[in-house]
C-alpha cells in the first residue's frame, strides 16, 4: 500500500457524492483529474518514474494497478473489468435524436463512473483511519464553481437540443394545399415526402436522414398514423416496426429485436 509518512493526506480523497456529481456535470472529465492526482501522489511517494498524465489519460487500463496498491483488488476486479467495457460509451452511436443522444451520454457516463467507487471509498477509508480530513474532501469554492459552471453548460445544452428537436432547421418545403408535398435539407437531400388532404397527412409518408438513408416509412389517414410503420437508424438498421390504428399501436411491435404485443389490430390494418 502506498503512502508517504511526510504527509498525513494519502492519495486524493473526495466524497463519493461529490465525485459522481462532478463527473456527470463535466461530462466524464473529472475522473481524469482525480486519477492524475492519485498517480502523481503515487509517483512522489514511491519515487517512481511513471507518467501520471499518461496513466490518467488511459485510466481504464491502469485502474486495477491502483486497486492493488489500495489492497482492494478483490472487490474492485469486476469493477475494473466493467470500466474497460464501458469506457467506449456503449450504444451512443445508435441514437440519432440529439436530446436522446445527450441523455444516453449522461447515462453511459454514470455507468462508467460507478465502477470507480471502490477506489474512491478505499482512499477515503484510508484517510479516515488516520484521522485526516483534507480541505479537498468537501465542497471548496473551486469545486462549487465547477459544479455551477457544469450545471449551466448542461442546462444550455438541454435547451439547445430541445430547440433542435422542436424546430428543425435547414429544411425547405415544396407543397400544395392538397396533394403531394416534399421537404428538403439545405444540401438538397430529400427530408420527407407525403400527401396532404385538407391540410392533413393522408396516405404514404416517408422521411429521410441527411445522408439519404430512409428514416421513417408510414401510412396516414386523416392526419393519424394508420397502417404499417417502420423506423430505421441512420445506418439503415431497423429500430422499430409495427402497425398503427388511427394513431394507436396495435398488434405486435418489434423494437431493437424485442417484441411487444398490443391490442389486436382491426381487420384491414
Amino acid at each position: 500500500m502506498a503512502g508517504g509518512e511526510e504527509s498525513p493526506v494519502r492519495y486524493s480523497p473526495v466524497r463519493i457524492g461529490k465525485f459522481v456529481i462532478l463527473s456527470l456535470v463535466t461530462f466524464g472529465l473529472y475522473p481524469f483529474v482525480w486519477f492524475y492526482r492519485n498517480w502523481r501522489y503515487i509517483k512522489t511517494s514511491e519515487g517512481t518514474s511513471i507518467w501520471p498524465w499518461a496513466r490518467a489519460l488511459f485510466y481504464p487500463f491502469w485502474y486495477y494497478p491502483m486497486l492493488k496498491r489500495l489492497d482492494v483488488q478483490g472487490k474492485g476486479l469486476l469493477a475494473a473489468a466493467l470500466l474497460i467495457l464501458l469506457g467506449g460509451r456503449i450504444g451512443i452511436a445508435d441514437s440519432y435524436y440529439p436530446f436522446d443522444f445527450f441523455l444516453l451520454f449522461l447515462a453511459s457516463t454514470l455507468l462508467a463512473v460507478l465502477p470507480l467507487v471502490p477506489a474512491v471509498k478505499a482512499i477515503n477509508d484510508l484517510n479516515e483511519r488516520s484521522g485526516t480530513r483534507p480541505p479537498s474532501f468537501g465542497w471548496r469554492w473551486r469545486s462549487a464553481a465547477v459544479l455551477v459552471l457544469g450545471l449551466l453548460v448542461n442546462m444550455a445544452t438541454v435547451g439547445v437540443l430541445i430547440l433542435v428537436d422542436l424546430f428543425p432547421t435547414g429544411v425547405t418545403y415544396v407543397e400544395t394545399p392538397d396533394g403531394p408535398y416534399e421537404a428538403y435539407y439545405e444540401n438538397g437531400q430529400l427530408w420527407e415526402k407525403g400527401i396532404l388532404v385538407a391540410g392533413e397527412p393522408d396516405g404514404p409518408y416517408e422521411r429521410y436522414y441527411e445522408n439519404g438513408q430512409l428514416w421513417i416509412m408510414a401510412t396516414y389517414a386523416a392526419g393519424e398514423r394508420d397502417g404499417p410503420y417502420e423506423r430505421f437508424y441512420w445506418n439503415g438498421q431497423s429500430e422499430a416496426g409495427g402497425t398503427y390504428n388511427m394513431g394507436e399501436r396495435c398488434g405486435e411491435w418489434i423494437r431493437d429485436g424485442v417484441t411487444v404485443t398490443y391490442d389486436p389490430c382491426p381487420p384491414g390494418n
